[in-house]
């Protein structure tokens, strides 16, 4: 990853984090979520994104393979949006491109859910 990706990770990462705190307020204090955003609000941990979200995500109930559709959609909208804001493409153009990025985006998230070498550098808050 390179400094400025890192830089941008940790930073929503963090911020995310404070959202989760208020978010998971009535939650267990020691579930691996509240420890994680814990630890990334006090710099003890790197504060990444995508780390942040899955902990998020798991507390909340949300079921993997809707945290990873989530991602990738929230991944392909942006370059839609550029080329709205840059006249290449309609609004209503980019919706229709972005409907048909859905059997795409299941495909990727189904290997990606389906990949045996997932991890991450933030295994100490996770029970394995």
């Amino acid at each position: 990853m390179t400094s400025s990706a890192r830089t941008a990770s940790t930073t929503c990462g963090r911020q995310l984090a404070a959202l989760a705190l208020e978010f998971l307020a009535d939650s267990d204090p020691h579930s691996p979520a509240v420890q994680l955003a814990r630890a990334y609000r006090a710099r003890e941990a790197d504060g990444n994104l995508a780390v942040m979200q899955g902990a998020l995500s798991k507390e909340l109930g949300v079921t993997p393979l809707a945290a990873v559709l989530i991602e990738l959609r929230g991944a392909a909208v942006p370059f839609l949006t550029a080329a709205v804001r840059l006249g290449r493409l309609s609004p209503t153009k980019a919706q229709v491109i972005a409907y048909r990025l859905t059997p795409a985006i299941g495909d990727a998230a189904a290997a990606a859910l389906a990949a045996e070498e997932l991890h991450s550098t933030q295994t100490r808050f996770f029970a394995t």
